[in-house]
């Protein structure tokens, strides 16, 4: 797998949460976190070999409870 780039991931971090926040204000947070999720998992779907994509998956579901984190903002909704 080739090495990303620490300075393009926040680059492009910063870059979707503003465009995040921003889709927030005026829509309702739910439907732009799904969306975002859904388009995450596409792009994942797209670029890895299926066996990947499975395993990367199952870890997510794994882990996902005890490793996200709210952000450091009231909620929107």
């Amino acid at each position: 797998m080739k090495k990303i780039n620490a300075g393009d991931v926040n680059t492009v971090y910063n870059e979707v949460f503003r465009l995040m926040t921003r889709l927030c204000i005026d829509h309702d947070p739910l439907a732009v976190s799904g969306v975002m999720l859904a388009q995450a998992l596409r792009l994942y779907k797209t670029s890895l070999p299926i066996d990947d994509f499975d395993l990367l998956v199952d870890e997510i579901m794994a882990t996902i409870k005890e490793d996200i984190k709210p952000f450091d903002i009231p909620r929107l909704n």
